[in-house]
């Protein structure tokens, strides 16, 4: 059972009826690996685990020893495994660097083995888990002083989590602050904003925003183009008018 939900991305179309379509994208279940796929090769087979693990071990080994001469891989009726090269070379003069040149190994599924899968696949739709698309502020910093729990007008503070570059340029996308009671679209953007990127955002409060506890959020849209989605700082921020020891402490 393959389960599915549902996704609004910009559409590429020129001639399209909407600037929007939908895609489906896979839910991700369980891996089957380790110990349980010994097992059920085992039982396929009528090998010991031991023996299928020994066996998975040296194709692993002679694959990557062919890749690294150069050669194609092909697993008649699974896959073929085809080397090639990621990265560009300045002149033609130019030799090979590891820092900028590495092997990029592509996979191919066998054409039958792909056919028998769509054949004999079953659907469901499932609703999309917008949790795992949300921005996820992990912790917040100082950038001076480290995890704070009061800052000052003013100060710079880094945030560091999952998905949470945003458009800078999108009025309702990026670092808010909201008061105690109030909704979301109440918060206070942050226009200062010296990185963004999706593991870290730094801003700069505004000097002028009053004392007080506010909640840090990243508002952003990430794959969905219609629908924001918001991310929760995991303590709340206070807000003080003149910078002092607590400022120092950290968040538990």
């Amino acid at each position: 059972m393959l389960k599915y939900y549902l996704e609004t991305i910009q559409s590429i179309d020129p001639n399209a009826r909407s600037k929007h379509a939908l895609v489906a994208r896979a839910e991700g279940g369980k891996t089957v690996q380790g110990k349980r796929l010994h097992q059920r090769l085992a039982q396929r087979t009528g090998l010991r685990e031991h023996e299928v693990a020994a066996v998975l071990e040296a194709l692993k080994e002679e694959v990557r020893d062919s890749l690294r001469q150069g050669e194609r891989v092909n697993l008649q009726g699974l896959a073929q495994f085809m080397p090639g090269i990621k990265g560009l070379f300045r002149d033609y003069d130019d030799r090979v660097d590891p820092k900028r040149h590495q092997v990029k190994v592509g996979v191919r599924l066998a054409p039958k083995l792909n056919r028998d899968i769509n054949r004999q696949l079953h659907w469901e739709r499932v609703e999309r888990p917008l949790d795992r698309l949300r921005p996820n502020v992990i912790a917040v910093f100082n950038a001076r002083q480290g995890k704070p729990t009061a800052v000052s007008p003013g100060a710079n503070l880094k945030l560091y989590g999952a998905r949470l570059k945003f458009n800078h340029a999108a009025p309702d996308e990026g670092v808010f602050l909201v008061p105690p009671g109030q909704f979301h679209a109440q918060g206070i953007r942050m226009d200062e904003v010296v990185v963004n990127e999706p593991q870290w955002v730094i801003f700069q409060t505004p000097y002028d925003l009053p004392p007080g506890e506010y909640q840090i959020e990243v508002r952003s849209r990430l794959r969905d183009n219609t629908t924001v989605t918001v991310g929760v700082a995991p303590a709340p921020m206070l807000l003080q008018t003149q910078a002092s020891p607590s400022s120092q402490q950290a968040v538990a």
